[in-house]
């Protein structure tokens, strides 16, 4: 996102010796490359269900009902929770944890797991599952523009929780980079959260907290 890119910017920029390496994840394995070692920090959306892992929250957002263009639902202006307990939902491939899925599939609203429409590893794969497969998801709201696609309509949902973006590191991480691009991402969060509609900083409203806290 746009302010991931300001993040590493800036650290390179202070930190031109350190060499900084970017590695994509996907749902299933971005938590356990943080357990493992394999890389010391991520832009991780909340919650996580990990007490191994800590975050730091940096922003909040708005969520949106990601439909099937051709659905009922993507006339509507806005879209309550409700709206879409009983659709079946693109859900997060074995691995993922339950609350980090169950948390985009609305399961907490809902009392019970949702209806699988689709198995998914990725949010690109997520999109192809509403456009051409009849499911459903929610995205926060940064990435609306990111993902658009002729077969998505994203609606704002009214009354879902919002989404957190934090900064995630193993507890048992003590490379002292981690602390110096945390300082960086709170910085650039608190000077340019006014680049994301809607969006609230959370810089300073929280210690690190277990990955288990749902927001």
């Amino acid at each position: 996102g746009e302010l991931t890119h300001l993040m590493f910017s800036a650290f390179a920029e202070l930190f031109p010796d350190t060499k900084l390496s970017v590695v994509e994840l996907n749902m299933s394995n971005q938590f356990d490359h943080l357990v493992s070692g394999n890389i010391d920090v991520a832009m991780l959306r909340l919650p996580i269900g990990d007490p191994s892992l800590m975050a730091v929250p940096l922003f909040e957002e708005p969520r949106f009902a990601a439909v099937p263009a051709n659905s009922a639902l993507a006339d509507a202006m806005s879209l309550s929770a409700n709206d879409l307990l009983d659709e079946g939902f693109a859900i997060a491939a074995d691995g993922a944890p339950r609350a980090w899925s169950s948390y985009w599939s609305l399961d907490d609203q809902r009392g019970e797991k949702s209806r699988v429409a689709a198995t998914v590893n990725t949010l690109p794969e997520s999109i192809s599952a509403i456009a051409y497969g009849n499911a459903v998801d929610t995205f926060p709201a940064s990435a609306v523009q990111q993902f658009a696609h002729p077969g998505v309509r994203f609606v704002e949902l009214e009354d879902a929780a919002p989404s957190v973006l934090g900064l995630v590191h193993h507890e048992g991480n003590r490379n002292p980079t981690v602390a110096h691009f945390q300082r960086i991402a709170e910085l650039v969060v608190a000077e340019n959260i006014g680049r994301l509609p809607g969006a609230r900083s959370l810089v300073g409203a929280a210690e690190d907290f277990p990955c288990d806290h749902s927001p």
